[in-house]
C-alpha cells in the first residue's frame, strides 16, 4: 500500500517538472536576421539597405556613433533607412532587425550589424597667382577656384607681420604705398558649400621692392 502511493506521488512529480509538447506553448521561431546589401554616403548621412525578410512586417533600427552614443532609434515599414546630420568622416554602427506580426508564430529576429563611414570634407583646391606693377600700384590676380564662393587674403613683410588683409568675391587685390623690403602675399578660397571644408589650400607669392 506504501508502495503504491510513492509511486504515485512520484508520477504526479514527472508530469509538473516534464516540458509541454502542445503546439499552444511551442516557443516561438526567430526571423530569419536582416541582411544588410549596401551603404550609401555623403559628407553629413549614411543610407542603409537591406533585403526583405520573410514574414516581417517592419524592421527596428538603432545607430550608435563611434563612441557607442546612441545617434537614432526608430521603426519602419520599408526595406532602407537614411539617417542625416551626422559628422564627416566618422564611422557609425547600424544595427536592424525584423519584427513578426502580432499573433504570429513568429517572433522578431536576432539584429545584424553594419558598420559604415561618413565621407570626409572636400578641400578647396590653391589657385595660381601672379602679380603685376602699374603706375607704382601692385596688382595681384589670381585663377579660379571651383566651389569657391569668395576669397581671403594676406600681405606679410619679411619680419612675418601683417602689412594688409582682406577679403573678395572677385579674384584681384591691389596694394599702394608698399615701402621697399620683401613681402609676401597670400591668397586662399572659402565657401560655405556643404561638402567642403570652409577654407582652401593656401597660394603664396614672395616679391621684393628694391
Amino acid at each position: 500500500m506504501k508502495l503504491n502511493k510513492y509511486i504515485s506521488l512520484l508520477s504526479a512529480i514527472s508530469l509538473l517538472i516534464a516540458p509541454s509538447c502542445s503546439q499552444e506553448d511551442a516557443p516561438l521561431k526567430p526571423l530569419a536576421e536582416v541582411s544588410l546589401e549596401n551603404t550609401l554616403s555623403t559628407y553629413n548621412s549614411l543610407t542603409f539597405v537591406w533585403s526583405k525578410v520573410p514574414s516581417a512586417t517592419q524592421y527596428g533600427y538603432e545607430m550608435y556613433d563611434n563612441y557607442d552614443n546612441l545617434v537614432v532609434r526608430s521603426v519602419t515599414e520599408q526595406t532602407e533607412v537614411t539617417v542625416s546630420n551626422l559628422k564627416a568622416a566618422s564611422e557609425y554602427t547600424m544595427k536592424v532587425w525584423a519584427y513578426a506580426a502580432i499573433g504570429s508564430d513568429m517572433t522578431c529576429s536576432h539584429p545584424s550589424e553594419l558598420k559604415a563611414s561618413t565621407d570626409p570634407l572636400k578641400m578647396l583646391g590653391a589657385p595660381s597667382v601672379e602679380y603685376d606693377i602699374v603706375g607704382g600700384r601692385y596688382i595681384f590676380s589670381w585663377s579660379n577656384v571651383p566651389n569657391a564662393e569668395g576669397y581671403s587674403y594676406t600681405l606679410t613683410n619679411s619680419d612675418g607681420e601683417i602689412v594688409r588683409t582682406g577679403e573678395t568675391t572677385s579674384r584681384t587685390a591691389l596694394f599702394t604705398e608698399l615701402i621697399k623690403g620683401e613681402y609676401t602675399f597670400y591668397v586662399k578660397a572659402t565657401t560655405t558649400k556643404g561638402g567642403y571644408e570652409k577654407e582652401g589650400e593656401t597660394a603664396s607669392l614672395t616679391f621684393t621692392i628694391a
